[in-house]
């Protein structure tokens, strides 16, 4: 969950503290009193969003080329990482354009999804000749 910017596990609810056991291990205690919103990550899959810089002459059907082959890469290796896809342009300029491509994973993975997905983008990218700026 996430509580006032604090981001963990739930270890205990009390009366009046909630105990949150960050990634770094630190135990954060909150006044239930002080709690106005809770994000709750465990409920549904959880979605990962890389943008990638390409070059600007790239087009929409060579970026929607990597995108489905990012996701059948990261099938063959197991991965949890599903429904790999493009969402479109999010910037540009005169030497790039930048593309989102997002993917779903279970909550307990979400900690090692961006980096992974960022790899297999990476890998793929290069595979089929489409250079990053």
């Amino acid at each position: 969950v996430s509580i006032g910017g604090n981001l963990g596990v739930v270890e205990e609810t009390g009366m009046r503290t909630t105990r949150l056991r960050d990634d770094t291990g630190r135990l954060i205690i909150l006044s239930n009193g002080d709690i106005g919103q809770v994000i709750n990550y465990s409920r549904g899959p959880y979605r990962v969003v890389v943008d990638a810089a390409v070059t600007a002459d790239t087009t929409m059907d060579a970026m929607t080329r990597v995108a489905e082959a990012t996701g059948k890469r990261l099938a063959q290796d197991g991965s949890p990482l599903t429904n790999v896809a493009l969402r479109g342009v999010t910037g540009m300029n005169a030497a790039s354009v930048t593309y989102r491509i997002d993917a779903e994973v279970p909550s307990e993975h979400r900690l090692v999804a961006e980096p992974q997905l960022r790899e297999a983008l990476r890998q793929t990218l290069r595979d089929l000749g489409v250079p990053l700026t």
